[in-house]
């Protein structure tokens, strides 16, 4: 099964906080809507969809939004509800996610919304993930968002937030890019916390390094798949993945097994974050179990670097 840990949909870029000019103009021409959204999700099972939400920028992808996309095809996609703990109604913006809308998770981003990860407004979302059963995605696009607060991007303030809530899941976007070595260590320690490949998905080397990190770690298999829709597709993150296992690397990257890249691909993020199955969801890829899906994606690699550094 491959899930898409990271996707996202809105109506314009302001909407996510993405970048703008002077005159309030999107700085950062990005069509994530939900007709191009679903066309991506094609290679995949199944999609996470993030919200947003951070009242600082002005910013708000609505429940109600990604709550419809998510129903046109609910048997490959699950909702993921943005909190901003800044924001007082979260509460109830939170409860028309899981109780109207079905979502069933919580992602917040701490430098976007100038909120320290142990904020005592932050500890109650989590103590709210909790009661519900929720998983929390730590997102941190701090290098599309001027405005962001980069000292709360940092993965090692969420050390204290593990040690309170130790049953609460966490993925950690991005590998926490860039604080590689502070996720990684997150990772060790800490038995329900993950990281996805989002934010990376675009960035050959940077990705290289990551995962050889990881891997020599002996947390590989606490890195799920992630691409960060729309900045790069499914499929390009996937064709750069499996570029970590091809011979014609350059000597300034690393070679990773096969084997490894695979299970990364397909390794079954539901369980791991405690997400129920959509009813009625039937995978739709099955493994490769051939060498042609690592030639095809050495083909692609430049493409997906190509459309991350656009964006």
């Amino acid at each position: 099964m491959i899930v898409d840990c990271h996707t996202h949909v809105w109506s314009r870029p302001q909407d996510a906080g993405l970048a703008t000019t002077a005159n309030g103009e999107a700085a950062i021409h990005l069509a994530a809507d939900c007709s191009d959204h679903l066309d991506a999700m094609q290679p995949v099972d199944l999609a996470l969809v993030l919200g947003f939400s951070a009242r600082r920028l002005g910013a708000d992808v609505p429940v109600e939004f990604v709550g419809r996309h998510v129903g046109l095809r609910g048997k490959h996609q699950i909702g993921i509800v943005g909190l901003d703990p800044a924001d007082e109604s979260w509460p109830q913006r939170l409860a028309e996610a899981v109780d109207e809308w079905g979502f069933r998770g919580v992602t917040i981003c701490p430098p976007c919304q100038n909120v320290h990860p142990t904020d005592s407004r932050a500890l109650a979302v989590y103590e709210a993930c909790c009661e519900r059963g929720l998983p929390l995605i730590v997102d941190c696009p701090s290098q599309w968002v001027p405005d962001a607060v980069m000292a709360y991007a940092r993965p090692d303030l969420l050390d204290g937030v593990v040690r309170e809530f130790p049953e609460l899941r966490i993925l950690v976007a991005g590998l926490g890019y860039p604080y590689l070595d502070e996720t990684l260590v997150l990772l060790e320690k800490s038995p329900h916390v993950y990281a996805d490949t989002s934010h990376l998905a675009a960035r050959p080397l940077a990705l290289s390094r990551a995962l050889a990190r990881a891997y020599e770690a002996g947390v590989i298999d606490k890195v799920l798949f992630g691409s960060a829709f729309p900045f790069v597709r499914p499929r390009q993150a996937m064709a750069l993945l499996y570029h970590q296992c091809s011979p014609q690397r350059s000597a300034a990257e690393y070679v990773l097994p096969r084997e490894v890249i695979e299970q990364l691909i397909r390794r079954d993020a539901l369980e791991l974050l405690g997400i129920p199955r959509p009813e009625g969801f039937v995978e739709r890829h099955a493994p490769a179990g051939d060498q042609s899906e690592t030639d095809d994606a050495d083909e692609a690699a430049p493409e997906a670097q190509a459309s991350g550094e656009s964006s």
